[in-house]
């Protein structure tokens, strides 16, 4: 089952079902109203970091971007905090 994982005015982020064999989450964002889906935010390992891949042809304006960015900062951090538990 999917879960809301953050929500913002107009943006739902969704933690995704486990993939196997994946070590990190993916989400779904989606408009609030519409429900359409605007991107996804994986893991992305040439970068070391997580990483939003937009919907094509989905038109964003800066307050969508700004909470975007915030969250992708959220996960960052999360996932540095889990890596410092794992390497004790």
């Amino acid at each position: 089952m999917d879960s809301i994982a953050h929500t913002t005015k107009w943006l739902n982020f969704v933690k995704n079902p486990p993939v196997p064999g994946r070590k990190t989450n993916d989400y779904t964002i989606s408009n609030t109203e519409t429900k359409s889906t605007v991107g996804y935010i994986e893991w992305y390992g040439i970068l070391k970091q997580y990483c939003f891949f937009p919907h094509p042809r989905i038109a964003l304006e800066k307050t969508c971007m700004k909470d975007i960015a915030e969250f992708l900062v959220k996960l960052g951090n999360e996932h540095a905090e889990l890596r410092k538990m794992i390497d004790k």
